[in-house]
């Protein structure tokens, strides 16, 4: 018998923002939108996005639309695959 469930924190599907700073090199914004994308089955480059840079950070921020908690977790995973990346939440 499995445990009752609880409150969960996120009710999905929604739109979740993520934020990634990472090195400020190259293609930084499209290829993390290009990752998120191919998560999510959709064009990333089309994701609501905005950045800013710091010296050698950049910054991005971004609105995903996802189904699902297994799916949020995929996204994250695909953005900590870019050796770029420093921190996501």
């Amino acid at each position: 018998m499995r445990p009752p469930r609880g409150p969960q924190l996120v009710d999905f599907p929604c739109q979740f923002q993520i934020k990634v700073v990472g090195a400020r090199q190259g293609e930084f914004v499209e290829d993390i939108l290009d990752s998120v994308g191919n998560v999510i089955k959709q064009d990333g480059r089309a994701l609501p996005h905005s950045y800013r840079d710091k010296g050698k950070w950049r910054s991005i921020t971004l609105k995903v639309p996802v189904q699902s908690a297994e799916e949020l977790y995929k996204v994250y995973d695909a953005i900590d695959k870019d050796p770029r990346v420093k921190f996501k939440f």
